[in-house]
């Protein structure tokens, strides 16, 4: 089926196109062969050693390049190595890219780890990936956007999007050095840098320290956890109530019990995302699971929310009362630096295991009356 929709793509675009088409399992140019029209490529293998007069667009698992291109070169693959030389542009993309080359015009590069060695580029370079090394010679601008970046070499202007940002002491910047990182970078000695060195902060880090700060961040667990609670309060309220009581019934039990659930959970999640079909229903269950735990810790917090307003009255605008007065504790002893984090720890097992249970002995109790 795909290899019919392969076809049916490349002979639409044929029609556009006067240039030589390839559809196999392994295209060879060899090495003293030339070929003058422009080449497309559909192959699991692609290896060209000869030389290419017009453009080359290729797709291929594999592909190796070591002839010369007049024209473009357009290629993608998983992996790819480029050690040719090109008159005019090149544009790669694919998983592992290798590029040792020469070319006349710029090169665009997008891949997850980018090995660029001995190059030299007469026009502009772009880069985007994960992992990216350079080595080279770049007269026109540099422009990278990644995760861990080395380069090393002689470069125009530079901009960086990164979060490791590394310059060997042999890297020539004839302009502007501009990097947008989480933090400055260390300029070993010899580096030269004629132009100007510029920091600036990502637009993320900007929002998140505008933004999430220790006050905004408890208002936002309270009302995260609130809200779901209110709802509860309006249309389940027997669920509620019945998990609350739970938690203080014999909240060791259910803490063990809620213990053993999560390992359980976890385990199946995992399971279910190692087969090929069950990995969409395995994201289905997980979101839900991790919803469920982050409700969980309400449970246990608005039990002593009821304990604290036993006097009141069992209606539904005491429990109301009490859920906001839970929350409102649950949120102050998790904002506790370190003992914060051994509250979430006991409420979070405890108030998942009272949950589930007492909504497996709902259930039970549904079938002892033959309503299911």
């Amino acid at each position: 089926m795909k290899r019919k929709i392969f076809l049916i793509y490349i002979f639409i675009f044929s029609v556009h196109c006067s240039g030589k088409i390839f559809i196999g399992e392994k295209y060879i140019l060899g090495e003293k062969k030339v070929i003058k029209e422009e080449l497309f490529i559909l192959s699991e293998k692609i290896e060209i050693e000869g030389n290419a007069e017009n453009e080359i667009i290729g797709m291929a698992k594999k592909v190796r390049m070591k002839g010369k291109v007049k024209g473009d070169a357009i290629l993608a693959g998983e992996n790819i190595y480029f050690c040719g030389k090109c008159g005019s542009d090149v544009y790669l993309v694919g998983e592992k890219i290798n590029l040792e080359s020469k070319i006349k015009g710029s090169g665009t590069v997008i891949g997850r780890e980018i090995v660029i060695e001995n190059t030299e580029i007469g026009g502009n370079l772009r880069i985007v990936g994960s992992k990216i090394f350079i080595k080279g010679k770049v007269k026109g601008d540099t422009t990278i956007w990644g995760n861990e970046i080395s380069i090393e070499g002689n470069f125009s202007d530079v901009t960086i999007y990164g979060r490791k940002i590394s310059l060997t002491k042999d890297t020539t910047v004839k302009g502007d050095l501009i990097y947008h990182s989480e933090e400055r970078i260390f300029i070993p000695k010899g580096v030269e840098i004629t132009g100007k060195i510029m920091w600036k902060e990502p637009v993320s880090l900007k929002v998140k320290k505008r933004i999430i700060n220790p006050k905004t961040k408890r208002l936002f667990s309270f009302f995260s956890l609130l809200i779901p609670f209110i709802l509860m309060n309006i249309f389940t309220p027997n669920l509620l109530s019945q998990t609350v009581i739970l938690t203080g019934k014999n909240f060791f039990k259910y803490f063990l019990l809620g213990i053993g659930l999560i390992v359980l959970s976890f385990i199946i999640i995992i399971l279910t995302f190692l087969t090929v079909f069950g990995a969409p229903f395995a994201l289905i269950i997980s979101s839900f699971f991790f919803s469920f735990l982050y409700i969980a810790r309400g449970f246990p917090a608005i039990f002593i929310g009821r304990k604290i307003l036993k006097k009141l009255p069992d209606r539904k605008s005491t429990w109301v009362l009490s859920t906001i007065l839970g929350i409102i504790i649950l949120v102050i002893l998790i904002s506790i630096p370190k003992i914060g984090i051994i509250f979430n720890l006991f409420f979070l097992p405890l108030g998942f295991g009272s949950l589930v249970i007492g909504r497996l002995q709902f259930f039970k109790k549904l079938r002892q009356e033959k309503i299911l």
